[in-house]
């Protein structure tokens, strides 16, 4: 039986629908960071550990925030949260060595850790939810630790810019890598996004000409100066890398273990 991704025109541009998204789903316990990239794990961990120990005190002036006990805007209240960050930095062995707290002379509340470019956390994912705005669904796909950079590999391919025939190639040379029994599962998400609704085909890609190709001589401004056709299929996915190209800070590029397939769209460094 011909699969329904394999139903699909040979050189029909395909990507996903832009009103469509995909979420992986993390396989380690919650943190309050879920990925920093350019963080040593170690430092990380500290991070953790001392928000840990800090989260019932937050819980307590956010509570007295709501009975209007205190104001938000009260120096006394932020500067009590900062003097108990402090203590608790200092009242550990090893977070002094990866977080650097104090206190100017005029008050002035500094914090910082070390960034390190050859450094990151590593995310690990157990399964994806595939969400569509226009069906109002959220479609559950679950992988192992030994599929995930398939999957995460299949999802970056969905850009608008690949032809049905390059990605069935790209499954193809998976199987070939990976054996048959993960081509088929990869197979199987790409059925259960046609199956969904979630991909859009067009016999032509929009997405360079909008995005990536410029005028001469125009520097950065794109080739069509009334902005993107979003109907293009995965022309959101552009607009999501771009949006978070803007956001990230710290050294990089930042290095990427995938057995956590990610895009590039999370290395963000949570200092304010």
């Amino acid at each position: 039986m011909t699969s329904s991704f394999g139903q699909l025109p040979p050189h029909q541009y395909v990507g996903l629908a832009p009103w469509v998204w995909v979420e992986f789903e993390s396989a380690d316990p919650p943190h309050p960071f879920p990925f920093l990239g350019g963080v040593d794990p170690a430092v990380v961990l500290s991070l953790h550990d001392v928000h840990q120990r800090l989260s019932g005190a937050i819980d307590i002036a956010i509570s007295y925030v709501f009975a209007g006990r205190t104001s938000p805007t009260d120096p006394a209240l932020r500067r009590r949260l900062e003097n108990a960050y402090i203590e608790v930095v200092h009242s550990r062995p090893q977070t002094p060595h990866h977080i650097q707290c104090w206190r100017e002379p005029d008050g002035t509340f500094h914090r910082d850790y070390p960034l390190d470019s050859s450094q990151s956390a590593v995310l690990r994912y157990s399964g994806l939810c595939v969400c569509n705005a226009v069906t109002q669904q959220a479609v559950p796909f679950a992988f192992d630790s030994h599929t995930a950079p398939a999957i995460g590999n299949v999802v970056g391919w969905l850009d608008g810019m690949q032809q049905a025939s390059e990605i069935r190639a790209g499954v193809d040379r998976l199987g070939m890598a990976f054996g048959a029994g993960l081509a088929k599962h990869v197979s199987e998400f790409l059925d259960l996004l046609m199956i969904h609704h979630c991909l859009s085909a067009t016999p032509r890609a929009s997405v360079r000409s909008h995005w990536l190709t410029h005028h001469p001589g125009s520097g950065s401004h794109p080739s069509r100066p009334c902005g993107p056709d979003v109907s293009a299929p995965g022309s959101l996915l552009v607009l999501r890398s771009m949006a978070c190209s803007m956001v990230c800070r710290g050294p990089g590029p930042f290095p990427v273990d995938f057995s956590a397939p990610e895009t590039g769209c999370y290395f963000l460094d949570p200092r304010p």
